[in-house]
């Protein structure tokens, strides 16, 4: 995983073109994230992290 400052995210994510490497990269950052924070809930399973970091419309 590539270190990004918050300009670096912001550039990739933001313009009328998206990185989708960026995007793959930041879904995982975020199931990471919601794993950590949701350790020991019975509701928090990987379908469920799935489910929560899944690309919107």
């Amino acid at each position: 995983m590539t270190e990004r400052t918050n300009e670096d995210w912001l550039l990739s994510l933001g313009g009328t073109i998206t990185d989708e490497a960026a995007v793959a990269e930041l879904r995982e950052v975020l199931r990471r994230g919601l794993r950590r924070a949701l350790a020991g809930r019975a509701a928090a399973d990987d379908g469920f992290i799935e489910d929560m970091t899944q690309e919107g419309p």
